[in-house]
């Protein structure tokens, strides 16, 4: 995550030589970037963030609204998030993962890739997050799916991510 936070200081940077914005706001720019988590440590805390694409109202045919709502996901373990991720090609300590694992997560396979998932793996909520679970590559793991499969997540640790 340090090449963002570092993308970030010299955007602003730039921003303020352009006397686009005060220098305040640089400067909790530059304090939030720092403080932006590594996806191990999302991982390990069990929180991640999705970002959901949902279509524009002015032209359907375009996804790219940004939805920021916290999404958790549940029912499956550290491990076999992992093994999602290196389906998808992106393994700890290999030449190019984290930009591979940025554009996955930012974009993944087409436009509705991770609103599918969003809509399909919706199993729950709290009044803070909604949680999510299953995989995104694979439809028997998502809950509102017609080929969901029940056997394939641990009902437990959705009951442990409404508890927390």
């Amino acid at each position: 995550m340090a090449h963002i936070a570092d993308r970030l200081r010299k955007e602003l940077r730039n921003a303020l030589q352009r006397k686009i914005i005060p220098l305040a706001a640089i400067r909790k720019g530059a304090q939030n970037a720092e403080s932006l988590k590594g996806v191990e440590q999302l991982v390990g805390d069990g929180h991640h963030p999705v970002h959901a694409i949902v279509p524009s109202l002015v032209n359907i045919g375009s996804p790219h609204v940004a939805l920021t709502t916290p999404y958790l996901l549940a029912g499956f373990s550290e491990r076999e998030w992992l093994e999602n991720f290196a389906r998808q090609q992106i393994a700890r300590g290999t030449v190019g993962a984290e930009e591979r694992l940025h554009r996955h997560m930012k974009y993944g396979k087409d436009d509705w890739y991770w609103s599918e998932f969003v809509f399909y793996g919706y199993v729950n909520h709290r009044a803070d997050a909604i949680l999510l679970s299953g995989f995104p590559d694979r439809p028997e793991t998502q809950p509102q799916h017609k080929r969901f499969d029940a056997g394939t997540f641990d009902e437990h640790l959705v009951r442990e991510a409404l508890t927390v």
